[in-house]
């Protein structure tokens, strides 16, 4: 791990030289690090590609901080700064290259005055790198890389003040101190944790493990909407069948998402076991697909107006896209029950070919042998469409019904029909006698 991350620092031009060009002009006691995720990420020699860089300067000022950068800028060695944060200075850094984006924010100590996240008393001047360690989560993200001048240049080493290195090697999520603290000074921590089990293949240390057991329920909603959402997808779409098992073992899934409870399935793994997951598993499929066995409860048929409430309460937690949630799943009811229409294959083409098409087919492939469902039907080489413009050439009014007789006429040309003259006159003849 220490080579690999020796090569990588050594293959971030930019990171080094603006530790070099910052630390020539800060105070000498105040030493940069590198901290956060990327360092442990480093260390697993897992893709960074996506992660933030942030550095942290410890036993400084924000007024310091603030002249310093002004410095740089004036030199040309960054192209522009801006603050960010209300709580505690957070600097965004920008590059002429614009190869990459920095954050840099003073090292701080934080004391928790109440359960969740907003109920903190923060201090940011004159902090230690150690001081700022012991409020991280978890000691695998509590590791940090400091630079320092040499004389041929730049120097660094790793700051390990939890024995997180141990825990690397292991794949253990140990809290930093007591878990029981950490997490109750956020409790979506306690979300981050499972997240990391199955993004990261860690695994909980005994007493993390028993404080979510013992507390996860009462804390997690004292977080707000848009943060358990978001986290709870982030560990969804890394691998639903699990997760979701956890979500239920740990008796999180009811605190997070309560109004849902009658909608979610019970069982830990609601995947049929021989169903396989696509690799790009999309956010916006998590919930269609836990929701569909509520569907298939109520044999995809549900009462009038369930769909628009699910809507409402997907829409109350913030979950992402809920009018398509409500859409698709209406979608697939109308193919699951395609057969007790007058058209089925010319449903089934209108479905699979709009816009939630790709994601309607999916869901019924991966529940079809659960719930008894037929195969979809081979529509492959279809005849020139019908359009409702020709039909109200041949007579028909433009009014509400015709889409049933464009489905109609779409059938007969499914089931073989493929004179329109035949067709106009049999659909001339059906809708004529209904009306």
């Amino acid at each position: 791990p220490m080579r690999i991350l020796h090569q990588w620092i050594y293959n971030q031009p930019s990171l080094t030289r603006f530790a070099q060009d910052f630390l020539e002009i800060h105070p000498a006691e105040s030493n940069l690090y590198l901290v956060g995720g990327l360092v442990r990420d480093v260390l697993l020699n897992l893709d960074t590609s996506n992660n933030d860089y942030d550095l942290m300067v410890e036993q400084s000022t924000e007024e310091e901080l603030s002249r310093s950068l002004a410095i740089l800028k004036d030199k040309g060695q960054i192209n522009a700064f801006f603050k960010v944060g209300k709580s505690f200075p957070v600097y965004k850094i920008q590059f002429r290259d614009r190869a990459i984006e920095m954050d840099l924010a003073l090292a701080r100590k934080e004391r928790s005055t109440g359960i969740g996240h907003s109920q903190f008393e923060v201090e940011s001047s004159g902090i230690t790198a150690f001081e700022d360690a012991k409020r991280r989560d978890f000691t695998v993200n509590a590791l940090f890389v400091r630079f320092f001048q040499k004389q041929d240049g730049i120097g660094w080493n790793l700051i390990d003040s939890f024995e997180g290195q141990t825990d690397l090697k292991t794949r253990t999520l140990r809290a930093v101190g007591n878990a029981e603290d950490r997490m109750s000074e956020d409790p979506l921590r306690i979300l981050r944790a499972i997240r990391f089990v199955h993004q990261k293949g860690f695994h909980l240390e005994d007493s993390l493990k028993d404080v979510i057991l013992r507390y996860g329920r009462e804390w997690i909603p004292t977080v707000s909407p848009d943060r358990i959402q978001e986290e709870f997808l982030k560990t969804m779409v890394v691998d639903l069948k699990s997760a979701f098992g956890d979500y239920l073992r740990l008796n999180l899934l009811d605190a997070a998402f309560p109004k849902l409870k009658p909608f979610l399935p019970k069982k830990a793994n609601p995947i049929p076991e021989n169903a396989s997951l696509p690799v790009d598993f999309s956010v916006e499929l998590v919930f269609p697909t836990l929701l569909t066995p509520w569907l298939a409860g109520v044999n995809f048929q549900p009462s009038p107006g369930a769909l628009r409430n699910l809507e409402g309460i997907l829409r109350a937690y913030h979950i992402p896209s809920p009018r398509r949630t409500r859409t698709l799943l209406a979608n697939l009811c109308s193919l699951c029950c395609r057969d007790t229409t007058p058209y089925p294959h010319s449903i089934q083409e209108k479905i699979l070919n709009s816009a939630t098409g790709k994601d309607c087919r999916f869901l019924y492939e991966v529940y079809s042998a659960e719930y008894g469902m037929r195969e979809l039907d081979n529509l492959t080489n279809p005849p020139p469409r019908i359009s409702g413009q020709e039909l109200i050439a041949w007579g028909f009014k433009p009014c509400r019904g015709l889409e049933d007789i464009v489905l109609q006429a779409r059938e007969l040309q499914w089931q073989g029909t493929a004179n329109l003259e035949e067709i106009k006159e049999r659909l001339l003849a059906q809708f004529t006698d209904e009306t």
